[in-house]
């Protein structure tokens, strides 16, 4: 009877890890950056388990399951990377405003930073940056010190024949020492903030990221890069 117990295969803590990760990674971002992120941590982690399931008398199922939602995620990434180079935008009138400059509505060579209220587009998703304002935060929720939260208004519009995905993840601030950063946790933008979906050829979206930079730094640049395939850029000078 001992032995009987002792030989029964048992499940592994990574594969139900990333048996989670996997479907994480599928359904949060659905091939963007964050969300290829997980899936490689699950990829990771399953094949840990499936290459030592016999050794240590682990269980499959759930590897297995997660191996394959994994690489099913790391298809849908490649699938929406049809196209990687920058285009500039093709002259559709844009509702949104920037407090700083009207969004330009004629067709600027492509170049590599763009000003507020100017357009450029990525695999499909046209982005405008339409407004930019700085906050030192609440009583309750203050930047770091020496900080201040920027809060960055972004326009986006998918030009594609397909859905596209969009993520807060997308985006990231250079300061002027050349540190970049990905979002703050912070709730000052909660109204606003962009969040994570997908958008329909022809659809728009209008959403807000904040981040934390030092303040008074005049001269923050505005990173995007829609795909985690792509190595592609939009940069947006904030001034």
């Amino acid at each position: 009877m001992e032995n009987q117990i002792e030989g029964k295969a048992k499940n592994s803590g990574l594969g139900i890890a990333g048996f989670i990760l996997s479907i994480l990674g599928f359904m949060i971002a659905f091939g963007s950056e964050f969300g290829l992120f997980l899936a490689l941590l699950a990829l990771i982690f399953t094949i840990i388990v499936l290459a030592t399931a016999k050794k240590k008398n682990l269980k499959k199922g759930l590897a297995i399951a997660g191996l394959v939602i994994a690489i099913c995620s790391f298809g849908v990434g490649a699938a929406n990377n049809k196209s990687d180079t920058a285009t500039n935008n093709n002259g559709d009138t844009q509702t949104a405003q920037t407090t700083n400059a009207p969004i330009k509505t004629s067709k600027p060579a492509v170049k590599d930073v763009y000003a507020l209220g100017e357009t450029a587009t990525l695999n499909g998703a046209t982005i405008t940056v339409t407004n930019v304002k700085k906050s030192n935060g609440t009583t309750y929720d203050k930047p770091k010190s020496g900080n201040e939260y920027v809060i960055v208004t972004v326009q986006i519009q998918n030009d594609s024949n397909s859905n596209i995905s969009y993520n807060v993840y997308d985006y990231k601030l250079q300061d002027s020492n050349g540190n970049i950063v990905t979002q703050a946790i912070t709730t000052v933008n909660s109204d606003t903030s962009l969040s994570s979906g997908e958008l329909a050829p022809n659809g728009t979206k209008s959403g807000s990221i904040a981040f934390e930079a030092p303040k008074g730094d005049n001269y923050l640049t505005l990173i995007y890069q829609g795909s985690y395939w792509s190595s592609s850029q939009l940069k947006f000078a904030l001034q």
